[in-house]
Order: structure tokens, then C-alpha cells, then sequence
């Protein structure tokens, strides 16, 4: 029976990780709410603003699982997820960006590769090419 649940949540993440919310959905429904954890919550409310589209109580959702576990990279990426499907793009890049604090996770890079997203300049006088916001961004990338 334990295997069978850790089963249906690791299939479910992958499902999440394959574009196939549907399935995902449906996986994540067979586990019981004893063993929902805040992370397993977030897929779940991304997988509600994909599937049925309610953006407010995904929102919701999310917020609760951000708020039961702040440091989990993966719950800032699919809080970000939510807001973008929402059509929020600044509001999921700041949840992308605050995920990053926490762990370079690839998802999260991904994601924001994806979105071509690129920082600020250091010194925004300055062209992007100069050598001191090139050396600069280097070092606060290596830093962050």
C-alpha cells in the first residue's frame, strides 16, 4: 500500500514533468490528504489551474503550500507555473527568481532559460559587453 501511494506520486510528478496534468491530476487524487505535503500540494494546484482552470483556488493552494514550506525550490517553481498560466509573467518570474535563492535547480533554470530571462546589469550605464558588468555578473552569479 506505501509503495502503491509513493508510486502514484512519483508517476504524478512525472506526469507534471511530461505536460500530462490530466494524468497527473488523477494520480495525485489517489492520495489521501494525511499524506499531502506542501510540495505534492503545489503540483496538485498547478495541475487544477492546467486542467480545470481555477487560477484563484490554485492560487490558494499554492500560497498554503509556500506558506507550510518556504524553502522548497519546487514549490516557488510551480507557483510560478500557476501564476504564468494565469498570464501573470512578472509575478512567475518573481516566484522563479525567489526559488533560485533557495537551489539552482534545473526546472527553475529551465524555466527561465525558457523564458529568456536575463538580470539586470550591474551597472546599467554601462553597455552589457563592458568587462565590469560582464566580471561583476560573473562573480555575483557564482556568489547567488
Amino acid at each position: 500500500m506505501i509503495l502503491q501511494k509513493h508510486a502514484a506520486i512519483a508517476e504524478g510528478i512525472e506526469a507534471v514533468e511530461q505536460g500530462n496534468t490530466a494524468l497527473a491530476l488523477e494520480l495525485f487524487s489517489q492520495v489521501k490528504t494525511t499524506d499531502m505535503t506542501p510540495l505534492l500540494a503545489s503540483y496538485q494546484a498547478y495541475c487544477l489551474a492546467c486542467e480545470q482552470k481555477t487560477i484563484p483556488k490554485a492560487i490558494n493552494m499554492g500560497l498554503k503550500a509556500l506558506q507550510d514550506d518556504g524553502t522548497h525550490p519546487l514549490i516557488y517553481l510551480n507557483l510560478g507555473r500557476i501564476y504564468y498560466s494565469a498570464g501573470n509573467k512578472n509575478k512567475a518570474l518573481d516566484f522563479y527568481r525567489q526559488g533560485l535563492r533557495y537551489q539552482k535547480h534545473p526546472l527553475l533554470l529551465r524555466r527561465m532559460e525558457m523564458l529568456n530571462v536575463r538580470r539586470r546589469r550591474l551597472f546599467p550605464f554601462l553597455s552589457r559587453a563592458n568587462p565590469l558588468n560582464v566580471v561583476a555578473g560573473k562573480i555575483l552569479a557564482k556568489i547567488f
